[in-house]
């Protein structure tokens, strides 16, 4: 953790010396963080770190099997990559009897710059699957954390009577106002204005993910998690292990980077016959099976590199529209009521991806196209907090967005090729 502060107060220094050379530099108001969740450090009394990381990749198998109700209440299914597991394992060690608070990345980050004990936020807490949406306490199978501290008086923003220690150092910043870390995933939500069930966030980089922002969830299904953005907003969806990266596997399989030309050719082969299984670390949304992999079917003496890849970019945008067909079914999202917006290196580079998914789904589809969704996200959020009112975009914000409408006749056929996947699933499943 040392050394991960020390290269994060780099990272402000590099900020700052760039911010010096602007001709007028406005105020610096306000510093906020989005985060790649979970992450879970446990600290001391002090604020200082007595456990080891606690990282969504680190899987541990949860000791508590989790009911329906814990489900709901947590907003997250039985997985080992949430923190259960982890911090069972770590209440068997004599350290936890050191470990008052249960912080993040960010929240050492301030607690070091400020001298106080800072607590995770709402946000970042969510993304455990530990936390009790509805209470908002600390909830692991149904059982408060003992000798851990909850959320109470738990703002955004931190209070403002804190004393910086960076004052020296970083003069620009000393009264600006501080706030919690946000999950990556929620920021990138609300910084391509993705606000309400009318615009559906999927995002495609290394891993895959469909999100929607919503005040009021009602029932969500088990292939979907839902986590707080903060004390009003919360977010549903779904994500999947594999979607960039299994493109990359299959660079690195046959020894080729991808390019227009070969994009091109497995976009044209919507009857190649070969179907993949894409879980190359496991399976989260929809069907959550830890010990699932990668199956490719359907080859024989014909098959080629491309049609494998043509497989590849089916099975994602198969994934994705499993997660936008629970959220219908549940009534989140509605098909003739909203629009997909594309974001993720995956998907901004690839308009024949994007093609590929919305012909599929049955959704209108943009994209965002502006980039740097997560860090606007963040801007809004204590834009929000700072005026004391709800952002709301401008219909000339929301009206540029070139819109692509599905391709039925491609639709029905893409259908037919997602149910044999589901099949091909369900099928080797059981010797997973």
């Amino acid at each position: 953790l040392p050394t991960l502060l020390s290269l994060i107060d780099v990272c402000v220094d590099q900020i700052l010396k760039r911010y010096r050379l602007l001709p007028s530099p406005p105020p610096i108001i306000a510093i906020g963080f989005a985060e790649a969740v979970m992450n879970l450090v446990g600290l001391n009394y002090k604020g200082e770190q007595v456990t080891g990381f606690m990282l969504y990749s680190n899987s541990r198998e949860s000791r508590c099997r989790k009911t329906e109700e814990g489900r709901l209440n947590t907003g997250a299914p039985e997985h080992s990559s949430y923190g259960e597991g982890q911090i069972f394992d770590l209440k068997g060690e004599r350290v936890w009897e050191d470990v008052t608070v249960l912080g993040s990345i960010v929240s050492a980050v301030i607690s070091r710059w400020t001298d106080s004990v800072l607590k995770m936020s709402y946000s970042e807490a969510s993304w455990t699957g530990m936390f009790n949406l509805k209470t908002f306490e600390w909830d692991v199978g149904g059982c408060k954390l003992p000798g851990v501290e909850d959320f109470n008086d738990n703002e955004f923003r931190i209070r403002d009577n804190v004393k910086f220690n960076f004052a020296g150092r970083w003069p620009e910043i000393q009264n600006a106002k501080i706030y919690r870390g946000v999950g990556d995933g929620g920021c990138a939500n609300v910084g391509s204005l993705c606000l309400d069930a009318k615009r559906v966030a999927v995002t495609i980089g290394t891993s895959a993910a469909v999100r929607v922002v919503s005040e009021d969830v009602g029932y969500f299904s088990k292939g979907l998690w839902c986590y707080r953005i903060d004390a009003r907003r919360k977010l549903v969806g779904g994500a999947l292990t594999d979607g960039g990266s299994a493109v990359e596997w299959w660079e690195n399989m046959y020894g080729e980077k991808l390019s227009e030309e070969v994009v091109g050719e497995a976009m044209g082969k919507d009857d190649c016959g070969v179907i993949a299984v894409p879980f190359l670390e496991g399976e989260r949304s929809v069907g959550w099976r830890d010990n699932a992999n990668c199956t490719i079917y359907g080859m024989n003496r014909s098959t080629t590199k491309v049609d494998v890849l043509r497989a590849i970019f089916d099975s994602i945008s198969f994934g994705i529209c499993r997660i936008l067909d629970e959220m219908v079914e549940c009534d989140i999202v509605k098909r003739d009521d909203a629009v997909l917006v594309c974001s993720g290196g995956a998907l901004e580079k690839n308009g024949l991806w994007r093609r590929l998914i919305c012909d599929v789904s049955g959704f209108n589809l943009c994209d965002f196209g502006e980039g740097s969704a997560t860090s606007r996200g963040v801007a809004i959020l204590i834009k929000e907090d700072y005026e004391g009112r709800k952002y709301v975009p401008s219909p000339e914000q929301l009206e540029k967005d070139t819109v692509l409408t599905p391709n039925w006749t491609r639709h029905q056929l893409l259908r037919e090729k997602m149910l044999k996947q589901g099949q091909l699933i369900e099928a080797v499943a059981e010797i997973w």
